[in-house]
C-alpha cells in the first residue's frame, strides 16, 4: 500500500484520504466505513413475499434473454414498443403488476421498458414492500424511479437510505426518527384531528402497516393501520372545509377539542404521541441510491470514526444536546466518495487510519492484548473494526 505512505490527515494532512488507486481505496473503506445490517431489517421487508419468481429474479439480475414468446398481446400489438414503454413509465405500479400477468409477451415488454427495468433489477424488495403495504396503486413507475435516482433526503442534504411510503420520497434515518413531517397519521386520528371524512381520505395516497415491533421504543403493534401523510391530509382538509379561513376557524373550535382528547393516554396507558414514535418506522422501507452516471447502486456507509465517538460519549458527562449530535452523526450515511471527504473532518476516523496504517507496517501478529501494549488506549478499535 505504497500510495498510503505519505502523511495522513491526522498528522497535518489534507481534506481526504491520501490514496487514489481503487484497491487501496477499497481497503480503506473496509477499515472505516460499513453498512449497518440492522438499518435494513424492517418489518415490511421481513414479511414481504418476493416480487419476482426465482427465474425472473435471476434473469433480471444477469440480464439473461428469455425465449421468444408465441402468444400475441391482442389489440395492444397495434401500438409501437416505444409507446407501450411510455405507457408503462407513467402507469401506477399496481396496474403494471396486472399488465405483467396478461401473458409472457406482455411481461417481457413491461420488464424491458425503461425505467421499470431498473426497478426490478435493483430494488425488487422495495416493490415487494410497497405491494405488501397496499401502496402500489398510488405511485407510478416514474415517481419511484425518480426517487431511486435521487441521493439526498427530501428533508435535509444528507444521503437518504429510506423510502417514506406515504409520499414516495427519500429520507434519512435521522429525519425519519425526528422530523415532524414524517409522523404519519392513522385513519381515525386523521378524521378526528382534521375534520375530514373517510371519502376524503380515500383520495389521499396511503399504506397499510404490517404487524410487528417498531421504533426506538420497540413497541409491538398487532393490528394493521392505514397510514397517511400529515401534509396530504392537511391539504385535503383545507379543501374539504372550504379554504384556509374556514379550516382555521374549525381548528380553533372543534379542532382544539380533538387535540385535547388526542393527547390523553389510551386504555393501555400508552399516549398517542408515544404510539407515533414507533409509527414513524411503519411507513418506511430501505431504498438504495442508483447513480445514473456510473450505473452503480449505493446502499450507504456509516463512518466507524463517528461510531467510536458515539461509544465514547456513553462514558462522558455530555449534555443531552451534545449526546444527540453525536448520535445523529453516527447514523449519517455516505456514498463512498463523500465518505472520503468526511474523513478530513472526523478526528476519530483519522486516528483509526493512523492506527490501521501503522498496524499494517508492523511485522507481528497483532492481537487485542498486543494492541493495548503497542498503542495504549486503542484496543477498542478491534471492537469497532468487527462491527
Amino acid at each position: 500500500m505504497s500510495s498510503a505512505s505519505g502523511s495522513s490527515p491526522a498528522n497535518g494532512g489534507g481534506d481526504s484520504l491520501p490514496i487514489t488507486d481503487p484497491s487501496s481505496r477499497s481497503l480503506a473503506l473496509s477499515w472505516f466505513g460499513y453498512h449497518p445490517a440492522e438499518f435494513d431489517e424492517t418489518v415490511l421487508l421481513k414479511h414481504a413475499p418476493p416480487y419476482l419468481t426465482q427465474r425472473e429474479a435471476t434473469q433480471a439480475a444477469n440480464e439473461e434473454p428469455s425465449p421468444s414468446p408465441v402468444t400475441p398481446i391482442g389489440e395492444l400489438s397495434r401500438f409501437p414498443l416505444e409507446l407501450l414503454s411510455f405507457i408503462v413509465q407513467f402507469a401506477d405500479l399496481q396496474s403494471i403488476s396486472v399488465l405483467r400477468l396478461v401473458n409472457r409477451r406482455m411481461r417481457l415488454i413491461v420488464d424491458d421498458s425503461i425505467p421499470y427495468k431498473f426497478l426490478i433489477q435493483h430494488i425488487p424488495d422495495t416493490l415487494s414492500a410497497l405491494k405488501s403495504a397496499d401502496a402500489t396503486q398510488h405511485f407510478t413507475v416514474d415517481e419511484l424511479y425518480v426517487t431511486l435516482c435521487r441521493k439526498s433526503c427530501a428533508f435535509c442534504k444528507d444521503m437518504g437510505t429510506y423510502l417514506w411510503i406515504p409520499e414516495c420520497v427519500r429520507c434519512c434515518f435521522n429525519c425519519l426518527n425526528e422530523t415532524p413531517h414524517l409522523m404519519p397519521l392513522i385513519e381515525s386520528d386523521a378524521k378526528t384531528l382534521f375534520g375530514v371524512t373517510k371519502k376524503v381520505l380515500s383520495d389521499i395516497p396511503s399504506m397499510l402497516s404490517i404487524p410487528g415491533t417498531y421504533g426506538m421504543v420497540e413497541l409491538y403493534h398487532g393490528r394493521r393501520f392505514r397510514l397517511y401523510s400529515q401534509t396530504r391530509v392537511v391539504q385535503a382538509a383545507i379543501a374539504h372545509h372550504g379554504g384556509d379561513e374556514s379550516y382555521n376557524a374549525w381548528l380553533e373550535t372543534d379542532g382544539m377539542k380533538a387535540r385535547v382528547a388526542f393527547s390523553r393516554p389510551s386504555r393501555r396507558g400508552i399516549s398517542k404521541p408515544t404510539f407515533y414514535l414507533s409509527a414513524r418506522f411503519m411507513a418506511a422501507t430501505p431504498l438504495p441510491y442508483f447513480d445514473l452516471a456510473t450505473r452503480k447502486l449505493h446502499h450507504g456507509l456509516v463512518c466507524r470514526g463517528c461510531q467510536i465517538a458515539m461509544i465514547r460519549s456513553r462514558h462522558l458527562m455530555a449534555t443531552h444536546s451534545v449526546a444527540m449530535t453525536i448520535i445523529r452523526k453516527q447514523a449519517r450515511m455516505w456514498v463512498e466518495d463523500n465518505l472520503f471527504e468526511h474523513f478530513g473532518e472526523c478526528k476519530d476516523a483519522q486516528d483509526m487510519w493512523d492506527f490501521m496504517h501503522e498496524a499494517r507496517n508492523v511485522s507481528v501478529d497483532m492481537s487485542r492484548e498486543k494492541t493495548e501494549a503497542w498503542l495504549p488506549g486503542f484496543s477498542w478499535l478491534w471492537f469497532v473494526y468487527e462491527l
